[in-house]
């Protein structure tokens, strides 16, 4: 999950986004594109219907987000890098 250590830019793109004495007190976090509010999913199975869910959490980027910074990153696309996990609905049909 990648709400443990936001998102990793690396020492090119080190910004403040937290307040002087945050940063000091967590200074990596400036190398990193950092989200409002924790990202998590909830998983919910429904074995009645054969169903399951995965709901994602959506925030927001706290301070500039990685194309505002000018991110590059070869193995994907930078417009893919949300600060949101998206949600997922799978139905399962009985095994014949």
């Amino acid at each position: 999950m990648n709400s443990a250590a936001y998102y990793w830019l690396g020492a090119k793109y080190k910004h403040e986004s937290l307040s002087p004495e945050l940063s000091k007190q967590f200074p990596t976090v400036a190398l990193t594109a950092p989200y409002t509010k924790p990202l998590f999913t909830v998983l919910e199975i429904d074995g009645d219907a054969r169903k399951f869910s995965l709901r994602g959490e959506k925030s927001a980027w706290l301070g500039a987000s990685p194309a505002e910074l000018g991110f590059t990153s070869t193995p994907i696309a930078v417009a893919s890098i949300r600060p949101e996990i998206t949600a997922v609905l799978e139905t399962f049909a009985e095994a014949s």
